[in-house]
């Protein structure tokens, strides 16, 4: 009789640290025990499941439901082991590649754990003014390019011009020498 005191005495104790944890350390009369909500909330629960059947329904497929949430559900149920096995052909190729990748990586391994490559590191702050002058070499490289590109653009165009200007003087050159031809034909005919 005197445990079961202890066992309720103890109990009513870790209901009120519950009770101190949730609603914080002070304990006012505003603030209703935990015991009597969780009891009010079971109650509006079985009283949701009894009231709709969907729910109650849904209740009784959970058992079946829950293989269904597993990751590899799927896997198991929609790949038999001959469609595995013919995925695993199908990516033979680029497993080979990847376990030749690896295995070339695993060889250079003493190469990359190297002291030059290690100490890499520290040389950064040296190649640092050489990315800027490199980048500033390529500001000034595409300057000339834009430059030269314009240059030529003229440089057609005049040409252009020109070929015109040849091509009307040989024009007109031509039917000149067409009208002499044909002055000095009614000439010798005179």
């Amino acid at each position: 009789m005197e445990s079961d005191i202890d066992t309720i005495n103890d109990l009513e104790r870790r209901i009120d640290e519950l009770n101190k944890l949730i609603f914080g350390g002070n304990s006012s009369e505003n603030v209703q025990p935990i015991c009597p909500r969780l009891n009010a909330f079971a109650q509006l629960l079985s009283g949701t499941e009894k009231s709709k059947p969907v729910v109650k329904e849904l209740f009784q497929k959970m058992p079946s439901i829950e293989p269904m949430l597993d990751p590899n559900f799927i896997d198991n149920s929609v790949l038999s082991n001959n469609a595995r096995f013919m995925l695993i052909q199908a990516e033979e190729e680029r497993i080979r590649s990847a376990i030749e990748t690896l295995q070339s990586i695993d060889k250079s391994k003493s190469i990359l754990d190297s002291e030059h490559i290690k100490s890499a590191s520290s040389d950064i702050g040296k190649l640092q003014p050489l990315a800027m002058s490199i980048a500033d070499q390529l500001e000034v490289s595409n300057d000339l390019s834009m430059k030269v590109r314009s240059l030529v653009e003229e440089y057609n165009n005049i040409i252009k011009l020109i070929s015109q200007q040849f091509i009307g003087w040989d024009e007109y050159l031509t039917k000149l020498e067409e009208s002499r031809n044909l002055e000095r034909i009614k000439d010798d005919f005179k």
